[in-house]
Formats: structure tokens, sequence, C-alpha cells
């Protein structure tokens, strides 16, 4: 409940400056497809169930990613409960919540925050299939499997995990273990094939994005090696409160029961399945010479708490006292990040940027002024909009969907809106940035349409920050002879 009222209720009503990923589904979700180029789509998905239900909007994106964290943090506890009783698996809950990725992380719904929950379900299906050994609990890992890569492919690192468990503990010499993992795998790869297939006829592919990011042009190895380094401290800083919180605790606390009669032993399985992910990715990404974003490997934590209370040296128990002090501590930490996030314009602050570069986004009434600004150039229906993805999620909010609104930096923006459908269609592009003219080696797909029309205009509208927000309008009637059959529906601005 803290989680879903700091992280989702406060977040929505008082920060002003979501983060662009959130933003960018909120695009994306204007329409139901089976593939969305760059990431797989369950995220894009469930945002697009929310807007069917509630009405698109950007608050729910919010409210999303505090959920996804409060389902995290839920799993973790119900799993652990039955394997160490219920104070030691609150204690673990408790401190899982002061992770960044379970807090301040959370402002992003983005594929990494979505991907919390299915990664911990994955985890918990395959102990629960080693403990138990039927085949419907290995049914049920390929099902886990199928939806955590419906969240993002990197999940093939949590699996690799699984693999290097199974190898060191040797339960790969079992062959009802190996029949399993088969099954498992079958049906895992059953249920993504139509994804695959859906998304490898599209232009721009998750393959492609991630070659271009881990081998980003430009880069050289040297620079992918620091980038390496500064994801290990970023990853180290971002569990370094739930660490001291817990060496805090241990100051008052017994140590831990010794565990017996385990059917499958806790410890190695916590240790390998919890710190192989990001062991592997870090030598990997070394040896690859790839390079690695800090807001990536967001599901390498969660079971970092649980080994901590229960599987390391220093594991302890966790009376009344101790589980009244985490709570207050916990608490207390929560609000205290929520009011540095919010204070700070939507982010974290850190060692390179201290403050945000977030910006404030536009009016609603934008809309109504882009409506009126094509309606004196033309009596057509606006289909399409183009624009930059913090102005575009505003206005698919209000357009809900007619005319669709298209992000101008997608990769595949030629696909979505080839050059004959905005012959036929016409479109409106919108930026707060100044257009700048062809030869410029900033010039973009935005430019591209303010070099296409004449009708160009710039828009002034009250607000913050003060002294009101300027927009730049390129208007671009259908060509007289062409037949539009874009997918905008009309022009439905929401009052």
């Amino acid at each position: 409940l803290v989680q879903i009222a700091v992280w989702g209720a406060l977040s929505a009503h008082f920060i002003a400056a979501p983060q662009n990923d959130s933003l960018e589904q909120v695009l994306l979700s204007q329409e139901l497809r089976p593939a969305y180029g760059k990431h797989p789509p369950l995220p894009t998905w469930i945002l697009y169930g929310v807007n069917q239900i509630f009405g698109p909007s950007i608050a729910a994106t919010f409210v999303l990613g505090a959920l996804c964290s409060a389902a995290t943090l839920l799993l973790l506890y119900a799993w652990a409960r039955p394997l160490i009783g219920a104070p030691r698996a609150a204690l673990v809950s408790l401190l899982g919540s002061s992770i960044e990725f379970m807090n301040a992380g959370t402002t992003y719904f983005n594929h990494n925050t979505v991907q919390l929950p299915f990664a911990l379900l994955a985890i918990i299906l395959f102990h629960r299939a080693l403990v138990h050994m039927r085949r419907v609990d290995w049914l049920g890992l390929g099902v886990g499997a199928a939806l955590v890569m419906l969240v993002k492919f990197s999940a093939v690192v949590l699996f690799a995990a699984f693999a290097v468990y199974l190898l060191v503990t040797r339960c790969a010499r079992d062959t009802r273990t190996l029949r399993g993992v088969a099954l498992a795998g079958l049906v895992c790869a059953a249920l993504l094939a139509p994804l695959l297939i859906a998304a490898s006829a599209e232009p721009a592919t998750p393959a492609d994005y991630a070659t271009q990011a881990l081998f980003p042009e430009g880069s050289d190895r040297l620079e992918r090696a620091k980038s390496v380094w500064d994801f290990a401290v970023s990853h180290a800083a971002k569990v370094a409160p739930a660490l001291l919180l817990f060496l805090w605790l241990r100051r008052h606390a017994p140590p831990a029961p010794q565990r017996t009669g385990e059917t499958l032993a806790l410890a190695p399985f916590l240790t390998l399945v919890g710190f192989g992910p990001i062991a592997m990715t870090l030598c990997i990404a070394l040896l690859a010479g790839t390079y690695l974003l800090v807001g990536w490997g967001t599901t390498f934590h969660v079971l970092f708490t649980f080994w901590l209370v229960a599987a390391s040296p220093w594991a302890i128990a966790a009376p009344q006292r101790v589980l009244l002090r985490a709570a207050a501590a916990c608490i207390a930490l929560q609000v205290a990040i929520w009011s540095v996030v919010a204070a700070n314009g939507g982010t974290l602050p850190n060692l390179r940027r201290m403050k945000s570069n977030l910006t404030a986004l536009p009016p609603p009434q934008l809309a109504e002024a882009l409506q009126r600004a094509w309606s004196a150039h033309s009596a057509a229906l606006l289909r399409y909009v183009i624009a930059d993805v913090r102005t575009g999620a505003v206005l698919a909010v209000q357009f809900r969907g007619a005319p669709r609104v298209v992000a101008m930096n997608r990769g595949d923006f030629d696909a979505v809106l080839p050059p004959q459908v905005l012959r036929a269609c016409g479109s409106v592009t919108v930026t707060s940035r100044a257009p700048v003219e062809p030869g410029s080696r900033h010039f973009s797909v935005m430019d591209r349409m303010f070099d296409a029309t004449t009708l160009r205009s710039i828009v002034e509208l009250p607000g913050k920050p003060a002294g009101g927000q300027k927009f730049y309008v390129a208007i671009r009637p259908p060509e007289p002879g062409g037949q539009c059959t874009g997918a905008g529906l009309g022009t439905n601005v929401k009052a």
C-alpha cells in the first residue's frame, strides 16, 4: 500500500515531468499490435488494456509502475513465507522495497520495470518445478518463461543463470529434470512463436535495437568498458540502502536458526540464481566489448534481500521489534526518496547530473490549437500528428487515438508513416524545438516535415515555465487527388 500510495498516487499528482520511457509507452498504446519495434509487446498491451477501461492517461504510467513493484514484493513474501516463516519473509519484502528499482525506478513505466514481477514469477516457478518435479509445474515454468520474454528478451540472461544452477548443483544429471526443462522450453517456444513471426515482419526488430544499444556507433572498446564499470557502480549504489538497513538491523537481531529438512537447498539456489545474471552480464560485457546502460538489469536484485536474510553468512531472525524497526525505517526511506525525486523534477540526482533534464509537459490546450491550425488550411479530416515524445504523449491522451500521434524519433518512422501516406493524408508536425535547415548535422525527421511545407506557425500557450511555452507547427495538407485510408478516425479532442 505504501508503494502504491507514494510512488503511484503521489507521483501521478505531483511529478510534472514524467520519464520519456513512460511517455513512449503512452504513444505506443494508442493501438493494439503484435509487435512494437524495439521491444516485446506485453508492457504496451497492459497499458492499452488500462486505456480501454479507464481512458488514456499519463498518470496511469506512475500507478502501473508502482503496481509492478508492489506485485514483486508480494510475490517475494508469498514465496519466502513457507520457506523461512512469515516474519522473516516480511523482512525480506521490506528490505526489498528499499532497492532503487523498487521505489524511484518505478517512475519509469517501461520494459525494465514491468519485467520485475514476471522475472520473479519465473524464478518461483523454476524453484517449484525443481522441488515437486511434477509435469504441471514444468508447464507452468514454460508459461512463466514466455511471459517474461514477452516483456523483454534480456530474460535469456536469467535462463542462463537457471542453466548454471542446474550444472553446478548437478541437478542436470537427473533425467526428470532434463525432461522437465525440455517440456518448459517447448511450451515457451510455442507461446513465443507467433510473436517472433510478427516481430520478424517489423522494420525495426528487438534484435536491431539490441545490436545498436550494445554496440553504439562512434563508441570504442575503452568507452564501452567504462560503461561496464559505470553499470557495476550504479547497481551497487541501487542496492546500498537495502544492504545498509540490513547491517543496521543485524545489530539488534538474533542469528537465523539452522535450516533443516529442505527438499531443495535454499542457499545455493538464492546464491546462483540471484547473483548469476549480474555476474554473467558483467563478464560477457567485458569479454565481448559491449556497452551497458545503468538502467538495465532491474531484475538482477529481486533475490538480494532474500539472500541476505536467509542464505548469507550474516542471516538473521526477525522478531517483532526488528520488524517494527525495519517497517519504520523503510517507510521513512520511501518518503525521503520520493521527496528528493519530486523536488528534483522527477529523477534522482546522481554524480553525473544533479538536476533533472526532463522538461515540463505541454498544456492540454495544445491539442485544440493544433486542430484550429489544421482547419484553417484544410477541410479534410486530421489523421496524423507528428511530435516529439513529450509533446506527443500529451496529444495522444487528448486526441484519444483520433488523430493518431506518431513519435518523430521512431526508428521505423518511414514504415509507420510512408511518404505516400503523408502525401495522401497530410499531417501536423509540432515540437518545442525550433527546426533547423537542411544540411545541418542535427537535421532530423521533424526538420524534414518542416522543410516539406511553407505552412508554418508558432503557437504560444500559458503555463510552466514562467512565460509559457512555445511550439513550432508545420501543416502539410493532403495533396489533391490523393486517397487517404490511414488509421486516424477523427478529431475527438477531449475538452
